[in-house]
């Protein structure tokens, strides 16, 4: 169900999933039943040229084995993305961190673990590359999630502006968080359909990527 509170739109779900991941070398068999509850806020002054505005997302969801599931789970998301003029141009800041409390990492399965990378992520790094690793040193996801993004877009011509951002963060277990971190480069049009993004960007563990591409479209917030 979804409804209006104050400012906030809430909605209420149920889920039912039953998956079957292969992680690294683990195979994971779950079916649940999880409940849960999202806040969402978005103020702009424009929802497809945004020059000033923000947008605030909350997430509120878990699984028990009590109820009709084969693991219990408890997690928090939270995101917030802000845009502020600077200069002629804008600054674009983003964060979003996840957490989990749960009895047994090994019967969760990847949907509900978390991963970084990606164009919406860590830049430079491929979708979900980035998490704890298994013995293997394949990427397995994570309990906890911190990402956060630094971008400055000026304006060159018409629909046409350039972008400079640093991207930091990654998916873990505990406090000793090796974060990984990019820095790039990426030209925006502003087409009839709304923004499109290309980005051009350089991670700081070059291990497996020199270099990344990303392309991405759709409203700013």
């Amino acid at each position: 169900t979804i409804g209006k509170r104050n400012d906030w739109v809430e909605s209420v779900f149920l889920d039912w999933v039953s998956e079957e991941s292969d992680i690294g070398n683990q195979s994971v068999d779950t079916d649940l039943l999880v409940p849960g509850i999202s806040w969402s806020r978005t103020i702009a002054d424009n929802r497809w040229r945004t020059r000033k505005g923000h947008r605030l997302n909350l997430e509120l969801r878990g699984a028990s084995d009590a109820l009709l599931s084969d693991t219990s789970f408890t997690q928090l998301l939270a995101s917030v993305k802000w845009i502020q003029p600077l200069y002629k141009g804008r600054l674009l800041l983003r964060a979003e961190t996840g957490f989990s409390l749960l009895d047994d990492f090994s019967e969760l399965p990847a949907t509900y673990r978390f991963f970084a990378g990606g164009d919406e992520s860590i830049r430079g790094y491929e979708y979900q590359s980035l998490g704890p690793v298994d013995s293997d040193g394949d990427v397995i996801g994570g309990k906890y999630l911190l990402a956060t993004s630094i971008e400055y877009e000026h304006p060159v011509m018409n629909n046409w502006s350039v972008a400079f951002f640093i991207d930091s963060g990654n998916a873990f277990d505990d406090w000793d968080v090796d974060f990984k971190s990019s820095v790039g480069t990426g030209v925006r049009w502003q087409s009839p359909i709304g923004p499109i993004r290309l980005d051009f960007a350089v991670p700081d563990d070059t291990s497996k990527d020199d270099f990344r591409l990303h392309f991405s479209m759709g409203a700013d917030l």
